[in-house]
């Protein structure tokens, strides 16, 4: 058996509490570990687990991952329709505006994008140069759900995203609507409606919808302001939709009704391991104010406002500014549960969803959208 061998000495030249300088103990490695010691790496991996012990949202972010993060959910606005999260060395797509260059391009929920202009992933900073050049096309190199490689040619167009990913009746007087993203307002005026809400409200007002399913599935968030509004078409005006608490009073308010109100139909909501944030935040407030059943699977429990402070040279840290309760409430900290569970693998819903983007003749059967179409078929009926 071979054992760990410690010893323990005492050691000059460092303070009486080593924790408080993070240099001192890079320099203690350098000198005294058989290991190699990269210096950059050993600071960066040191401020990640700081922040990370700190706040279980929170994140240090180098300059290079600063770059990305703006650029995973920010390709609309360059006119290539698609939003991605960085995840294995390369970028995991998370949703494709239909009829978009991405769409066009053959890029769907799950797909891996490896390079771009044959710029690896592996290169973060030329990779994200890559994506934002803005003129002319992109040839991106990618996997698809089952792993095979393929590559699309993008050309990058103006083009409408409200945030809705997919509209569609899987059956007689039921409406989806499946949120992607929660995007902000057109503009800085305060009390601007959000490009979500309107496209929500003007199909939600559509005639002979008996009943609608918010699908909430794959969603992390995005402007709180607009789940708000949709949460706040099933409300008096006036009525408080959500508080946010911050430690910065600044940071604290009631969000409140003050938007044209929704048709008076059933509403069935749908989740699972992705939704987070405001999508969690619009699925509570559907099932406390509108009695609406939420289906699927647990989410991720992210009940919280997060807020990037630039650092010098580039660097960023992500930190958790407020939380959020019901109106006179506890604040909320856990994954919400669904009122009827429907387990499906990731991989299944995607594969649906890239269906959907085709427009596939013959569509793959997706369990949780079934049992959901079901339950609002029910409720559509009741008296």
């Amino acid at each position: 058996m071979l054992l760990n061998l410690c010893c323990i000495s005492a050691l000059s030249g460092i303070e009486a509490n080593p924790s408080q300088d993070i240099d001192a103990l890079i320099a203690l490695a350098e000198r005294e570990s058989a290991l190699p010691v990269d210096r950059a790496v050993a600071r960066v991996s040191a401020l990640r687990g700081l922040i990370e012990g700190i706040d279980p949202h929170g994140q240090y972010l180098t300059a290079d991952e600063v770059v990305l993060d703006r650029l995973s959910s920010a390709s609309s606005r360059l006119g290539l329709g698609l939003d991605w999260r960085w995840d294995d060395a390369s970028a995991l797509v998370t949703r494709v505006v239909p009829g978009s260059p991405a769409a066009l391009a053959g890029l769907h929920p799950g797909c891996r994008i490896d390079a771009v202009d044959n710029v690896p992933a592996s290169s973060p900073r030329l990779f994200a140069a890559a994506f934002r050049r803005g003129n002319g096309s992109l040839r991106l190199q990618y996997r698809t759900l089952d792993g095979t490689p393929s590559d699309g040619e993008l050309q990058p167009t103006a083009m409408t995203d409200s945030g809705l990913t997919a509209t569609d009746r899987p059956a007689t007087g039921i409406l989806r609507l499946r949120i992607g993203r929660f995007l902000p307002a057109d503009g800085t005026t305060a009390g601007t409606t959000t490009p979500t809400f309107k496209a929500f409200h003007r199909l939600i007002s559509e005639p002979d919808t008996r009943a609608c399913i918010v699908d909430l599935r794959g969603c992390p968030g995005g402007t709180l302001q607009a789940a708000i509004e949709i949460a706040a078409g099933w409300l008096p005006i006036g009525a408080s939709v959500i508080e946010q608490v911050g430690r910065d009073p600044a940071r604290s308010r009631a969000w409140r009704a003050d938007v044209p109100r929704f048709p008076s139909i059933p509403v069935v909501v749908l989740v699972d391991g992705s939704t987070a944030s405001s999508g969690e935040i619009l699925a509570e407030a559907l099932r406390r104010v509108r009695g609406a059943p939420v289906v699927g699977q647990p989410t991720v429990g992210k009940w919280s406002i997060q807020q990037l402070f630039m650092l010098a040279g580039g660097d960023a840290v992500q930190l958790t500014v407020a939380t959020v309760r019901p109106p006179g409430g506890a604040p909320l900290n856990s994954p919400l549960q669904p009122d009827v569970v429907v387990a499906q693998d990731q991989i299944v819903t995607w594969t649906r969803w890239r269906a959907e983007l085709t427009q596939a003749s013959i569509l793959p059967p997706d369990a949780q959208l079934e049992r959901a179409v079901r339950l609002a078929q029910i409720l559509a009926t009741a008296p």
